[in-house]
């Protein structure tokens, strides 16, 4: 989408950056079933369970970087 837009209205040569939102949930932590279990481990506990699962914003990071590239954009997220 941020390619056609970018080549679709003008903005090619004009914006600087794209911000992409790579909603990560860990595994669905916030679901009725997942709260109450990650809500009675450690801290440390739940960053690791969900360190090992960043590899799903590999794909949404992987097209954001490939249409900064191209359009030598810098790369936010919000």
């Amino acid at each position: 989408m941020a390619d056609q837009i970018l080549t679709g209205t003008g903005l090619q040569g004009v914006a600087h950056i794209i911000a992409g939102g790579p909603y990560y949930d860990c595994n669905s932590i916030g679901n009725l079933t997942n709260t109450a279990y990650f809500a009675a481990l450690t801290a440390n506990d739940v960053l690791s369970r969900c360190n090992n699962s960043f590899s799903s914003l590999d794909q949404i990071l992987g097209v954001e970087n490939t249409v900064a590239s191209t359009y030598n954009l810098f790369i936010a997220a919000y």
